[in-house]
């Protein structure tokens, strides 16, 4: 015979799943650390762009001549979702140079003939407005290049009035266990 898993045991199980799946990391090698672009599809011009790696991390290095090109990923993502999107950028050299990040079409952030400067994190809460959201960045830096890593896009907290889906999952949770529980006692 069989032992029945205990009611509280199903529902912390249950719960721990949903809560993970909640907040999973969106993006596909978001910190390149597979050494190539793997998760991402590449666009536009190619020249002088690849993955490297230091004692310290592993980015992806852009410095096109005169031709803009980048990376983008389409994500699964829920209309009316806010999303917390965060990335690290670097530019070592004057330019000319652009860079552009877009968030399903529309641009967020827009550099031109930038200042080299250091590891700068970005950060950005934003809304999804379709099912699938393109995460997009572009580039262009002839004397220089610029690096990106740790890029990662993951669901945004809810709001005290909005029930999360982990929320909801582990009210269900508890309700199944409460009925099997019930159901044991009347047998």
């Amino acid at each position: 015979m069989q032992k029945a898993l205990h009611p509280l045991k199903v529902f912390v199980l249950c719960g721990s799943l949903l809560a993970g799946a909640a907040h999973a990391e969106l993006v596909t090698n978001g910190s390149f650390q597979t050494g190539d672009f793997s998760g991402w599809t590449r666009f536009g011009a190619q020249d002088n762009v690849l993955v490297e790696s230091t004692s310290t991390r592993t980015y992806a290095y852009f410095g096109q001549v005169d031709l803009t090109g980048g990376i983008f990923q389409t994500l699964d993502t829920v209309v009316g979702q806010q999303y917390d999107v965060s990335f690290l950028l670097r530019n070592y050299g004057d330019g000319p140079n652009s860079f552009e990040f877009d968030w399903n079409g529309i641009t967020e952030v827009l550099l031109q003939d930038a200042a080299a400067f250091g590891y700068t994190q970005y950060t950005y809460s934003l809304v999804a407005t379709t099912a699938s959201t393109d995460l997009r960045f572009t580039f262009m830096n002839a004397p220089g290049a610029f690096h990106l890593t740790d890029v990662y896009v993951n669901a945004a907290a809810p709001t005290a009035d909005i029930p999360e889906p982990a929320s909801l999952g582990l009210v269900a949770a508890a309700l199944l266990g409460a009925c099997a529980a019930r159901r044991r006692r009347a047998a």
